[in-house]
């Protein structure tokens, strides 16, 4: 049977254990994973009324500069923002982290659930709450929630002895088939939150055994366009400070390697999977910057206020969004790129743009970017990443939504 002396008073600050895996902890000094109270919803909408609830508003200044649509999380539902258009999508206030599915059919989030439930500590078992998420998906309306895989687990003895395991920021692999996610599944007791797999459909949670620095544990993986690596967070510590780094996984084999030395961290993809958008993290802050994939070069930095984090790029690679600080919050705003300075070179920066103001967004939920297929630019043939033979520039399959 499981049992742990500590568990039970440790409830409650679950997420502050969590919280030193994160690299939002190493953002902020606290964890947020956007949760709210109250139930779940169906139905897509129109922005609600402000006087009902806290409405996201597109930025005054903001153009329709990007091609497609990007989701983001407020107060615990879900909302896109396509041009000046931002629709909520959930309307529940317990919804977090949403990722498109390959082919921007679906969306797949976090709900976070209660129940009282009977947990082991000291040895016998007492009464608690327990706030747990399940892995959910839901048209891109917001439509037909379904679970995918639930947090909640039966322990042994009796009716309501029950503990959960940590399932967090999914990503859906670009043939739509398997989430990446960070997970202590499928022992709670005994492992930290770190790198993981789960099918689409559902089932058993596999954890890849990729090595940490207990009880740090992983973040943010981001699937690469072809499907064969992951690049995630690798959460390390000098002392007290955080100092995370970037790893990449190839899957095949279990291959790990770093790209640069401490104090980077949230990793994404160029659509052609040269490059990577990153944060770099200092005793200044936070800022964006661009990171070489083949020998972990540094190549520039794209903001300097110290406030940027959460990077996503656009599956055409003209933009990068992010989450930004401000003085009310979070906002989302968006790098526009550039061609290179040189050829093969990254792109560089032409602007950047503010999407919403004073929106207050979730911290802990990244922005997740979605472009139909005929709207994204031909690749050239020396642009596709190897073993894939899905057109560089896209992380789907040919599906029109």
């Amino acid at each position: 049977m499981l049992d742990r002396s500590a568990a039970a008073p440790l409830l409650s600050l679950a997420g502050l254990a969590v919280a030193a895996a994160f690299s939002l902890g190493l953002l902020f000094g606290r964890f947020d994973l956007g949760i709210g109270g109250g139930p779940g919803g169906e139905g897509g909408s129109r922005t609600p009324n402000p006087s009902v609830v806290f409405t996201p508003a597109p930025s005054p200044d903001a153009t329709p500069a990007f091609v497609g649509t990007i989701l983001f999380a407020q107060e615990g539902s879900i909302w896109s923002i396509s041009g000046h258009e931002v629709r909520r999508i959930s309307s529940g206030s317990r919804d977090s982290m949403p990722a498109w599915t390959s082919d921007g059919q679906a969306i797949v989030f976090i709900e976070t659930r209660t129940r009282n439930a009977r947990v082991p500590t000291d040895g016998r078992y007492q009464t608690y709450i327990l706030d747990y998420p399940s892995v959910m998906r839901m048209t891109a309306a917001g439509t037909d929630r379904t679970v995918i895989k639930d947090g909640l687990i039966k322990l042994e003895g009796g009716s309501e002895r029950y503990y959960f395991t940590w399932l967090l920021q999914p990503d859906v692999s670009p043939d739509g088939k398997t989430i990446a996610l960070v997970s202590d599944a499928p022992k709670p007791f005994d492992q930290d939150v770190t790198l993981s797999l789960l099918p689409m459909t559902g089932g058993k949670v596999d954890n890849l055994g990729v090595r940490q620095e207990r009880p740090l544990g992983h973040n943010d993986p981001d699937w690469s366009p072809d499907g064969t690596r992951l690049a995630f967070t690798y959460n390390a510590r000098d002392a007290s400070l955080g100092t995370p780094k970037v790893g990449i996984l190839t899957l095949k084999g279990a291959k790990l390697r770093f790209l640069v030395s401490g104090g980077y961290a949230q990793p994404s993809w160029s659509p052609d999977g040269r490059f990577l958008a990153a944060v770099r993290t200092t005793g200044d802050g936070r800022d964006i910057v661009i990171v070489r994939v083949k020998d972990g070069a540094v190549l520039d930095r794209f903001t300097a206020d110290g406030r940027s984090f959460a990077p996503a790029w656009s599956p055409d690679g003209t933009g990068i969004a992010y989450l930004n600080i401000t003085r009310e919050g979070v906002d989302l705003r968006l790098l526009l790129l550039g061609p290179p300075a040189a050829a093969g070179g990254a792109p560089t920066l032409r602007d950047d743009i503010a999407l919403t103001a004073d929106s207050r967004l979730d911290p802990g939920s990244r922005p997740s970017w979605f472009i139909p297929p005929e709207l994204l630019p031909t690749p050239s043939p020396s642009a596709a990443p190897s073993g894939s033979g899905s057109p560089a520039g896209s992380a789907a399959p040919s599906v029109a939504p």
